[in-house]
């Protein structure tokens, strides 16, 4: 969106299951290695894609091989199996599970944390 309408772009709103500038040793220590390896800040699919990456190798690593198996352990976390604890925060998939959605704005070529009170 930055590249095909940066000027049309400017002030919209957004939201995101996680942003780069959200506190939090693990969010802040995937900020520091993408940027390093990447030479730019990740974007919020970025950390969501690593986080669901990760998930699928814990179910993996815990003996699921088959499609059904690694669905029913994600299904499982924050359920029978404790919540992940991820880049973008504890990940559940139990009804009722908590997912905090952060509103964003676009400002130049970047996106800002708009903090509420």
């Amino acid at each position: 969106i930055f590249e095909r309408a940066p000027t049309q772009a400017e002030g919209l709103y957004f939201v995101a299951f996680w942003h780069k500038d959200l506190p939090g040793a693990a969010s802040q220590e995937f900020v520091e290695r993408f940027t390093r390896a990447v030479g730019r800040e990740p974007r919020h699919g970025e950390a969501i894609y690593l986080d669901a990456t990760m998930i699928a190798a814990a179910a993996i690593r815990d003996g699921n091989h088959s499609r059904a198996s690694v669905a029913e352990y994600v299904g499982s976390l924050g359920a029978s199996r404790p919540p992940y604890s991820g880049v973008t925060g504890s990940i559940g998939f139990a009804p009722g599970s908590p997912r905090p959605l952060h509103m964003t704005q676009i400002v130049g070529r970047s996106t800002v944390l708009v903090r509420t009170p």
